[in-house]
């Protein structure tokens, strides 16, 4: 559906630019207060402010360059770009890293807002149009971006979309808020169930802490040797501990499959990722690998079996320990980015799978992790000798019984902020294009 609105190229409306990184090799530099973009910030649409600080020298010392307030940023480098076109609105001044682009409107007949919301809700048509996929990770071509086609609405028509698109936003921002307050209710709940008070980590600037504030290990940094005993608080709780290898019937990773392993018709056993585990911890199939079936019979030992808790060993330092309980039917794989867990009978695999998301929220996988490369794991070595408190197996099962209900809900309400915004998105389409 093409608009019926005059049209002009992204380039002639708008200046670009990307940016830089500067030197992780001087800590100096990570210690100012001017906010530094990076993909990994690009997760909501109004952006102020981002988790990593530089300083004056930074920018001038590297390709780094703010951009100002009113500037429209994409991500323009990332294997995201498969699926979803990051885009955010800045308001406030911040410098941008090279793998996102800074788009500046100097063109009085469009507003920012407009853009940035036609850029964001038109995202799955623009991206074939302006994507390239290379064989590492997916990237935006500069020549395709500036050559975008973008309706020009007057001006106030362009206000009422931006309105309706803020409002929208909006309400799936409070409905996210009340989903995520019953999951970090949930975690309340069980360490209150259990005695324990665990402190989550302050490590100031993420980048900071993941490359100067721990230990160089030949080419890995070990955070473990800087945190001292991260089970301190657990340990005070009000039921006996026990190590994770002294609960369980078998722990192991899942396998690794490459492009030339996977099935690109989309036919065969889907090999689960740490990508088909939620926020709020389930499964989700919409996005999803597949191997051949021939695997069934070679890798018999490799097929996941129900009841099985899902660890995710290796990702991000923030998300390595997120976890899920298999409790499905049918034939499926894991990738080894997973360590499968199936438990012995003292030890409920549903009570293990909270247990584990509240160690992961409070911190405890973030210390436990081994860096390399800009990625993070815990081995499965380490992985048994992990502390579990043990209430009795019915008080488990109780537990587990009271979280699954708040998961369930919590769920209901973010399926609902979803759906809602899909819609809300729809209908601004129409109005582009009408």
């Amino acid at each position: 559906m093409q608009p019926k609105q005059p049209v002009r190229r992204l380039g002639s409306l708008t200046r670009m630019f990307n940016g830089g990184t500067p030197s992780k090799n001087d800590a100096t530099l990570w210690e100012g207060t001017i906010g530094w973009l990076s993909p990994k910030d690009i997760k909501q649409y109004f952006i102020s402010d981002a988790s990593d600080k530089v300083t004056p020298a930074a920018v001038m010392q590297s390709a780094t360059q703010i951009a100002p307030a009113g500037a429209i940023v994409l991500v323009v480098r990332s294997g995201i770009l498969a699926h979803t076109l990051p885009v955010a609105l800045l308001q406030a001044p911040l410098a941008i890293n090279q793998d996102l682009k800074a788009i500046v409107v100097r063109d009085p007949n469009i507003l920012p807002e407009y853009l940035g919301c036609y850029l964001s809700v038109m995202g799955e048509r623009i991206l074939p149009l302006i994507t390239k996929h290379g064989s590492t990770v997916q990237s935006v071509e500069t020549e395709e971006l500036h050559a975008l086609k973008i309706p020009i609405l007057e001006l106030g028509q362009q206000q009422k979309i931006s309105d309706l698109f803020a409002q929208a936003l909006a309400h799936k921002q409070q409905q996210e808020q009340a989903g995520r307050a019953l999951l970090e209710g949930m975690d309340g709940y069980l360490l209150g169930e259990l005695g324990i008070t665990l402190v989550p980590p302050n490590p100031g600037s993420t980048l900071f802490f993941r490359d100067y504030s721990i230990i160089r290990l030949g080419q890995r940094w070990d955070a473990l040797y800087n945190e001292g005993d991260v089970y301190r608080h657990v340990a005070q709780g009000k039921y006996p501990m026990a190590r994770l290898n002294a609960l369980m019937v078998h722990c192991q990773n899942g396998f690794a499959a490459g492009r030339a392993d996977q099935d690109l018709l989309n036919q065969g056993v889907v090999q689960i990722r740490p990508t088909n585990m939620t926020a709020s911890r389930e499964l989700d199939f919409s996005r999803n690998v597949y191997v051949s079936t021939d695997l069934i019979k070679l890798q018999p030992y490799d097929l996941l079996q129900r009841g099985e808790v899902l660890f995710n060993n290796t990702n991000s330092q923030e998300l390595v320990g997120k976890t899920v309980l298999f409790d499905l039917e049918g034939a499926y794989f894991c990738s080894n980015h997973l360590t499968r867990i199936r438990t012995a009978e003292k030890l409920h695999p549903s009570f293990l799978t909270y247990v584990f998301n509240a160690y992961q929220r409070a911190g405890i996988f973030f210390r436990l992790c081994v860096n390399w490369n800009n990625q993070s794991g815990i081995n499965v070595d380490a992985l048994r000798k992990i502390p579990i408190p043990l209430p009795p197996l019915n008080r488990q099962i109780e537990i587990a019984a009271i979280l699954d209900t708040r998961r369930r809900e919590a769920s209901s309400i973010l399926h609902k902020a979803h759906t809602d915004f899909a819609a809300a998105k729809a209908e601004i389409q129409q109005l582009i294009l009408a």
